[in-house]
């Protein structure tokens, strides 16, 4: 804090009272200015007035509060909760599901706004708003597993939230670093690609796949279109004709697609999955 008083010698000795208590002093410059810093004070409201001999200033009154400290989010179904460090790690192939995102009591207060944010290997995903309860208690925020499954081998996903009192600016919290791994050695399928018709997905093959290999494409909108499994043979790639109806149902539409893969027939259920192909309007 600063300020002035008329009537102060040069080099003049002020003090400083908060609540009618003297809390310290400082000195005046050549013009009667002063400064004082009083930190370390608690969230309140304080009024404070400055003397010097017989002279003391009008009161001002100063109100503190300070940011909340917002702790990081944790995912549920990660290998350790809660975090270490602000880091988790899931192994995907151990869930196969959709994940929950849990914002824990920060010192929450009823009626808040809270955002969730997931930053993954080339998009931002901006959950739907939820409004603390009366009481308070945690929230849970459900991530998708292709999200999920997008960011497999990605270093690292970052999850971060958002919360918003009133009508004040919202305040950010600390970011959780998630690491999403496969099947161990693995290297991530990479997404597949469209023609320019929008009409056929092209998937290529990559290491680990051989003659047996079977395929199988999914495209995500308002409505799923999964299309006839093929084996990959000796060819270097397959393409897949996408479902005219499934077309023009998300026509102008964002979607997605991606899809599995099984290494071999003795391999039964266990698939991998590919990163997704992202389209904001198709």
């Amino acid at each position: 804090m600063k300020g002035t008083l008329k009537e102060a010698a040069p080099n003049a000795v002020i003090e400083i009272r908060r609540d009618g208590t003297p809390i310290g002093t400082t000195t005046a410059d050549q013009s009667g200015q002063w400064h004082y810093n009083a930190a370390g004070l608690a969230d309140g409201v304080y009024s404070f007035t400055a003397h010097t001999g017989t002279e003391s200033s009008s009161s001002w009154r100063l109100t503190i509060k300070q940011p909340a400290v917002l702790i990081v989010p944790y995912v549920q179904h990660a290998n350790v909760a809660p975090p270490v460090n602000d880091r988790q790690t899931l192994a995907y192939y151990q869930i196969k599901a959709d994940i929950d995102v849990v914002v824990p009591d920060y010192g929450m207060q009823p009626g808040e706004s809270v955002k969730l944010y997931w930053v993954g290997r080339n998009t931002t995903y901006g959950s739907e708003i939820q409004t603390v309860a009366n009481p308070p208690r945690p929230l849970r925020f459900k991530i998708s597993k292709y999200e999920v499954i997008d960011v497999i081998g990605h270093r690292s996903t970052r999850i971060h939230y958002t919360v918003k009192r009133g009508t004040a600016e919202p305040v950010l919290s600390h970011t959780l670093s998630l690491d999403v791994s496969g099947y161990p050695g693995e290297a991530p399928l990479v997404a597949p690609t469209l023609n320019a018709a929008h009409d056929n997905i092209r998937v290529q093959r990559q290491t680990g796949m051989g003659t047996s290999t079977t395929v199988e494409v999914r495209g995500l909108g308002t409505t799923e279109w999964q299309s006839n499994s093929q084996t990959l043979g000796s060819a270097q790639y397959l393409n897949f004709p996408v479902s005219a109806t499934w077309l023009k149902a998300n026509e102008g539409k964002p979607v997605k697609f991606n899809y599995s893969v099984r290494l071999k027939p003795s391999d039964g259920s266990n698939y991998r999955f590919s990163q997704l192909l992202r389209l904001d309007r198709l």
